[in-house]
């Protein structure tokens, strides 16, 4: 396991100077992880911290933008996903609200409803 630990880091430097994102994005990422580790496994907080900084200053600035691409989609996506689950909005007023269909009960139901005769 410290083989791999500092693999992973010396693998940072050859990551930086490549043109390729996604490789430098790929060993960040398994950095980040290792940093988090640290900070839940160890207790060493303020270190990991100060680490994940160091290791955000090995972005360029494109793949910051992209990382806020990232971003704002997942917001627009969870935006509208509330959108759509909302509750019905109040019908207008001087109207009753619409009743839900009836459905057939279930044995479920009506076992529910034998149990519930049962305490009367």
């Amino acid at each position: 396991m410290t083989y791999l630990t500092v693999a992973v880091q010396l693998a940072l430097i050859p990551a930086v100077l490549t043109r390729r994102r996604w490789i430098r994005e790929a060993v960040l990422l398994l950095i980040a992880g290792m940093h988090i580790g640290i900070m839940y496994g160890m207790g060493l907080v303020s270190f990991g911290l100060f680490m994940l900084a160091a290791d955000a200053a090995m972005l360029t600035d494109a793949d910051y933008r992209a990382a806020a691409r990232l971003v704002r989609g997942a917001r627009r996506r969870l935006r509208q996903r509330r959108e759509n689950t909302a509750p019905p909005a109040e019908p207008p007023s001087g109207q009753s609200p619409p009743v839900p269909p009836q459905r057939d009960a279930t044995a479920g139901d009506r076992v529910t409803a034998a149990k519930e005769e049962a305490k009367v």
